[in-house]
């Protein structure tokens, strides 16, 4: 049975609102957070951290698929190591002025910030964020990605998780796209790379400094994920930002 979920990534706690047992859940998830502050002397509290990541991953799943089977919204995310509310909201905001035929019940947009954190910062932030896109990806709860190329490569499965352009546009339309066509390089499975690209899969926004500005992201790149439904509303936000 599905909860709704409720997260603070920013400070990597948690709060679960259902039953009372569910609510305990989160508690000790808390209850983790702070121990793994003496992770290096306390090597026990690992394995909570991880179980209780995976419940919050699964509920997260489960929420989001209940959101995107009953959604007919183009479902956006910006990816970044910090995304704020106001830069979600401010690019909502311009993606329903510029594409105005998107604004009713049966055609719309939704934008979910997502802060990944930063590698060199709170491990734990890092790691709650990592668990709600994995999440997300698997439930299919995002179409269109907008992200720092770190993240862009992090999550592409060497391209696999993008949908190639050319089987969006035409070769005419693919031309008329402004930025930099990007292709995502193979890697083996330690990580390091083989020398292949994938097919062009996204878009380099860099030279949007609107997008810069109004997301907040530093070198943005933007995707349409595989699975994703509502390809001619994806396929208008492109045309929007790169043209």
């Amino acid at each position: 049975m599905c909860g709704t979920v409720q997260t603070g990534y920013a400070s990597a706690t948690y709060i679960l609102y259902s039953t009372p047992k569910i609510r305990v859940v989160l508690f000790a998830e808390a209850l983790t957070a702070k121990m793994t502050v003496k992770k290096l002397t306390v090597k026990k509290s690992l394995p909570f951290t991880f179980l209780a990541l995976v419940i919050i991953s699964s509920l997260v799943a489960c929420s989001g698929a209940r959101q995107a089977s009953s959604s007919a919204s183009l479902r956006v995310a910006l990816v970044a190591s910090f995304v704020s509310d106001e830069s979600v909201e401010g690019f909502a905001t311009y993606l329903k002025t510029g594409l105005p035929e998107y604004n009713d019940d049966e055609k719309s947009f939704s934008v979910v910030g997502i802060s990944a954190g930063d590698p060199a910062g709170d491990p734990m932030i890092v790691m709650a964020g990592s668990t709600r896109i994995a999440a997300m990806l698997a439930s299919r709860e995002i179409e269109l990605w907008i992200s720092d190329p770190e993240n862009a490569k992090k999550y592409a499965d060497n391209g696999a998780n993008y949908i190639a352009l050319d089987e969006l546009f035409s070769a005419d339309e693919i031309s008329l796209l402004g930025g930099t066509p990007i292709a995502i390089p193979v890697t083996d499975r330690e990580g390091n790379t083989t020398g292949e690209l994938s097919p062009i899969v996204g878009i380099d926004l860099s030279q949007n400094a609107a997008v810069a500005e109004m997301t907040g992201i530093r070198a943005p790149q933007m995707f349409v994920l595989a699975g994703s439904s509502n390809l001619e509303a994806a396929k208008a936000v492109f045309r929007l930002l790169a043209e």
